[in-house]
C-alpha cells in the first residue's frame, strides 16, 4: 500500500527530526505516523514490512523513552521487539533477529537505570 509506505517514510523523518533536536513532540508523531502505518502492515498480512515499521516504532518509542525517562515506553519498545524477534525467529533472519535483540537489550538496561533513580 502506498499510504502505509508514505506513514512509514513520513515517521522515518519525524523520527530523525526528533532525534536531532531532542524533540519529544515530534517523536510522538513518528509514533503516531508507524502506529498509522501498522493498520495496513499487519504481520498477516505483509509480514516483513510489518517487522520493519514495528522495529522503526521500538527506536522511536526507545528514543522518547530515552529522552523523558519513561520506563513506559521503553517497556512498549521492549514488547515491540520480542514481537519482531519472534517473527525473524520464524524466519531465520539471524542479522536482523540479532539488531532488534541488541535494541532490547538497551531498552531493558535503560529501564533498570530509570527505575533505580
Amino acid at each position: 500500500s502506498n499510504w502505509a509506505a508514505t506513514q512509514n517514510n513520513l515517521g522515518a523523518a519525524l523520527q530523525t527530526l526528533g532525534e536531532i533536536a531532542g524533540d519529544a513532540v515530534r517523536l510522538e508523531e513518528a509514533a503516531a505516523a508507524y502506529r498509522a502505518a501498522l493498520e495496513v502492515y499487519t504481520r498477516e498480512a505483509m509480514p516483513s514490512n510489518w517487522a520493519m515499521t514495528q522495529n522503526n516504532l521500538g527506536i522511536a518509542l526507545q528514543t522518547l523513552g530515552e529522552i523523558a525517562g519513561d520506563a513506559v515506553r521503553l517497556e512498549e519498545a521492549v514488547r515491540l521487539w520480542e514481537q519482531v524477534a519472534d517473527f525473524y525467529t520464524s524466519t531465520g533472519n539471524t542479522r536482523k533477529l540479532e539488531q532488534v535483540a541488541s535494541n532490547a537489550e538497551r531498552a531493558r538496561k535503560l529501564i533498570i537505570q530509570i527505575r533505580n533513580k
